[in-house]
């Protein structure tokens, strides 16, 4: 069975893009990231010196660890939901989009692209592949703001974990969301509809997050 990538069974179709602002933070939260994980890694062999969250981190990844493969997504997911509080960029920031780091947040406050980028880091160190985990941004239709959530492939399903979940749905029943980026390793990619593929999206920029390019994506 080919693989397929989330929401294409709406026809939703990635594109690359360039868009400025996406693209830097989600460079600088992949350098934060790689930089989180090498301090949760030295905590393995010397605990005493090890930072409150990263030895929290480094617990939950030897939790999941320990589980049956299938069972680590569920785990991973409910764990950061529970060590991490919500609070808004602007109540925490004074801004409408930071992006902090894993160990910036867990066992404090967060929002909801900072639960994703949580579980991307804790599900890469546990040997997901870069090709089958992807942060998404989204306009949700329910609760009509911007959302992030991560999307984990298992067995040929995409599968969303969602901040405000323990349960997780896949992407043919998170009919709500209308995808706009997908964050993958190196790649930053736009979803679009068929209609929208002739649209220079480069030269579209986000207003307060990516709510500017939330058209692209009906």
């Amino acid at each position: 069975m080919p693989k397929r990538d989330p929401f294409s069974h709406r026809g939703y179709v990635q594109f690359g893009t360039t868009n400025a602002t996406v693209v830097a933070k989600w460079s600088a939260a992949q350098k934060d990231v790689a930089s989180d994980l090498a301090v949760v890694d030295r905590c393995g062999a010397a605990q005493a010196d090890c930072p409150a969250a990263a030895r929290t981190l480094l617990n939950i990844a030897n939790e999941a660890q320990a589980l049956a493969s299938d069972e680590r997504v569920a785990f991973v997911n409910r764990t950061v939901n529970r060590a991490i509080r919500y609070a808004s960029d602007l109540s925490r920031h004074g801004v409408v989009d930071v992006w902090s780091s894993p160990l910036k947040v867990i066992g404090g406050f967060g929002d909801c692209e900072d639960y994703a980028i949580a579980k991307y880091a804790l599900l890469r160190r546990l040997g997901v592949s870069a090709d089958d985990i992807r942060i998404l941004l989204v306009w949700d239709q329910r609760a009509l703001e911007d959302h992030a959530v991560l999307a984990v492939r298992r067995n040929g399903s995409w599968l969303m974990l969602d901040n405000r979940y323990d349960e997780i749905a896949e992407d043919t029943d998170a009919t709500h969301f209308r995808p706009i980026f997908a964050l993958q390793d190196a790649v930053v990619s736009l979803f679009a509809a068929p209609m929208t593929n002739m649209i220079d999206h480069d030269n579209v920029a986000p207003a307060s997050g990516w709510a500017g390019e939330e058209a692209l994506a009906h």
